[in-house]
């Protein structure tokens, strides 16, 4: 879970987020996406990705990598 911060001025349209889980040698483990359908402008907009089938004693969470891409 956490949150997508919007601290600008524009409201954007649907927003994926993608979520990447690594190994504590740096091994991607495991990936997974969820769909935001609006963000509004100034606002902060809660998430949760879901990972299905991973073992959580593999998975360094300090690495984890989350990025967007808004479809304009």
């Amino acid at each position: 879970t956490g949150k997508l911060v919007n601290d600008s001025s524009a409201n954007y349209g649907a927003t994926t987020l993608t979520g990447v889980l690594f190994n504590k040698k740096g091994d991607i483990v495991n990936a997974s996406t969820t769909k935001i359908d609006s963000v509004a402008a100034f606002s902060e907009t809660p998430f949760t990705i879901f990972f299905p089938n991973f073992n959580v004693a593999e998975v360094n969470l300090g690495s984890t990598k989350v990025s967007y891409e808004v479809n304009r």
